[in-house]
């Protein structure tokens, strides 16, 4: 924090009032996407050392490539975890739903254009 009050005092202030969580590595909760690299070019050169003795074309193709995996990684990786739930949870979701199938939603005329009146229809 010296060096950056070095460079401007206003620097520290700021970045207090946004959190540290938002800035800092250490402080942020939130998996980076499994690649604890500040710079995607490391990443990169560490997964193609063969590849950069190719000609430029293979080599931009091996990059494309490995790109391609670690997209589809990734998106596997977040489908499984985000679509997956729990029994319980997937019982209350359920029973939330099949609850709400007999509700009827009207918009409340308010000051607001979130306000809304759930009532329930009458089953016949």
């Amino acid at each position: 924090m010296a060096e950056i009050d070095g460079l401007d005092k206003r620097i520290r202030s700021y970045l207090k009032k946004v959190s540290y969580e938002k800035w800092s590595r250490i402080h942020n909760k939130n998996k980076r996407y499994s690649t604890m690299t500040s710079n995607i070019v490391e990443s990169l050169n560490s997964a193609n050392l063969a590849a950069r003795e190719l000609s430029i074309t293979t080599l931009l193709e091996c990059l494309r490539a490995l790109v391609q995996q670690w997209t589809h990684t990734n998106r596997t990786k977040a489908q499984n975890t985000f679509t997956t739930l729990a029994p319980p949870a997937e019982q209350m979701l359920l029973d939330s739903y099949t609850y709400s199938l007999n509700l009827e939603v009207k918009y409340v005329k308010s000051t607001t254009d979130y306000l809304f009146e759930l009532t329930r229809i009458k089953e016949s």
